[in-house]
């Protein structure tokens, strides 16, 4: 660490400190943000410090001891007054999963793919670097905003807690029918309870992952759907960066009750969201997980196309698990698609990131993740 400068405002009793630290942000922010690693370096190497309550979100407390050699303690306490996160600093933290919460609350932002294939929030130069209260209650990796703990004490108070899988209702052991299993990748129960939702007149729309058309520049994107074909249009996994800007200003824009289907991260941005503004509370009535292992970035689709002999330019569609009933569902085998109708296959293990478990194209965020596996 380097240290740049430091500011002392006697009149406010502040000191402002600026230091150059050769280390991902995400790593520094963890020296305030873990106590046991606060504890290695904020007392002298003859009075080392012990934290006793760390509370790092605004209007909390962060109270610790320092014991010199002789024994003797002395005790400090810091008030939190505020802990705000911009955009820009999630993005360079690597903790920015690119799931369009922020860019849907800002009505000049958008998401856009970054030079690693991952989307990323894009509007005014103020807007991005600005720190914000909100973000920081509801990005899904903010570290100050509720965990999934504590999300689901909220949701979910008069529950059965497990100390390894958490809150639950009950648990249930089936199959989603033979026609929707077909159409699914892992077996079509996110599929089969959606359209369930529709059709039991649960929901008017769901929030879903479907492909998009070639020129739209990308390959799946979210959208709603209202009738139970339009949904099962959109079965299958999709191993791709897609985000909930503009279905979260549909359904601010849209009265009516909504669910919406997503990976773990989105569906805590989702809940985070629906804490935040009881709009959504209101409309979003319904959430369903899926299992992930983690998030891909666009450049795993082209470089499985280039592995097939298809040009990245080329490449207009992609099915990352297409069906054989011959085969079991869990030997994955892709299936690219040219601009020209041309078609080609090849099962994941003859292909470079065959093993998921490597972490090709990995989004950065998801080693902060206690979700993935």
């Amino acid at each position: 660490m380097s240290v740049t400068s430091v500011d002392k405002d006697y009149d406010k009793l502040t000191i402002s400190l600026i230091a150059d630290f050769d280390a991902p942000i995400g790593e520094v922010w963890e020296l305030w943000s873990d106590p046991r690693k606060l504890e290695r370096w904020m007392g002298p190497p003859t009075h080392p410090a012990s934290v006793e309550r760390h509370d790092l979100t605004p209007g909390g407390e962060i109270t610790f001891s320092m014991t010199g050699p002789d024994g003797d303690t002395m005790w400090g306490a810091w008030r939190v007054t505020a802990v705000d996160l911009s955009p820009a600093l999630m993005e360079r933290a690597g903790l920015c999963i690119g799931c369009g919460s922020c860019a849907s609350r800002e009505a000049g932002a958008r998401m856009g793919f970054d030079s690693a294939g991952f989307l990323k929030p894009r509007g005014a130069r103020e807007w991005h670097r600005r720190p914000s209260p909100v973000l920081a209650r509801t990005c899904p990796f903010s570290p100050h905003a509720h965990d999934e703990t504590e999300l689901a004490a909220r949701l979910f108070p008069d529950t059965f807690i497990d100390p390894w899988i958490g809150r639950y209702r009950a648990t249930w052991v089936g199959a989603a029918d033979p026609a929707t299993r077909a159409e699914g990748s892992s077996g079509g129960m996110a599929t089969w309870l959606a359209t369930e939702l529709l059709e039991q007149g649960e929901v008017d729309g769901v929030a879903h992952v479907v492909p998009t058309p070639a020129d739209s520049g990308r390959l799946f994107a979210y959208t709603l759907s209202r009738t139970p074909e339009a949904v099962r249009r959109g079965a299958k996994s999709r191993y791709y960066p897609i985000d909930l800007d503009h279905v979260l200003r549909e359904i601010r824009a849209t009265p009516g009750r909504y669910a919406v289907v997503g990976i773990p991260c989105f569906i805590k941005a989702i809940q985070l969201a629906r804490t935040e503004e009881p709009l959504l509370e209101e409309r979003i009535v319904a959430t369903i997980g899926l299992f992930c292992g983690h998030m891909k970035s666009a450049r795993l689709a082209r470089s499985f196309a280039r592995q097939l002999g298809i040009a990245e330019d080329d490449l207009a569609a992609i099915d990352y698990r297409h069906k054989d009933p011959a085969r079991p569902a869990n030997w994955y085998r892709a299936e690219v698609h040219s601009r020209g109708g041309e078609v080609r296959q090849q099962d994941w293990w003859h292909l470079a990131e065959g093993d998921w478990g490597a972490g090709f194209f990995m989004s950065p965020a998801c080693n902060w993740c206690d979700a993935g596996s």
